[in-house]
């Protein structure tokens, strides 16, 4: 599985992404990277490609962490863990900051 950038992705392919809002991870597809991100005012963390079926892969993955039925899901520490590894396999220091910002606020907010 590729990872891509949101710059690199071409504008029809449809990508799966993985996105926060600094509190919660949201995984969703797209064809429109541009509008999408801005839509939701997140910060997106990672891309693969992929359409539906790779969406509901990736959201079952993640079932446990789910918020209702919504493409959202809470920022559990496996899937905190897993975010790292496929941002620190890759040239993603933008989003490993991003990651790591996210983390560092769940904690304060626990604490």
């Amino acid at each position: 599985m590729r990872q891509l950038s949101l710059v690199d992705v071409p504008t029809a392919t449809e990508v799966v992404y993985y996105a926060t809002d600094m509190c919660n991870i949201k995984i969703g597809r797209t064809t429109n990277r541009r509008r999408r991100g801005g839509e939701l005012k997140v910060a997106m963390l990672l891309t693969f490609d992929g359409g539906e079926m790779e969406e509901r892969r990736h959201q079952r993955m993640w079932a446990k962490y789910r918020i209702g039925t919504s493409e959202w899901f809470r920022a559990g520490d496996d899937l905190l863990l897993w975010l790292a590894t496929q941002l620190l396999g890759g040239e993603r220091a933008l989003e490993a900051r991003v990651l790591q910002q996210l983390v560092r606020g769940l904690k304060g907010r626990a604490a």
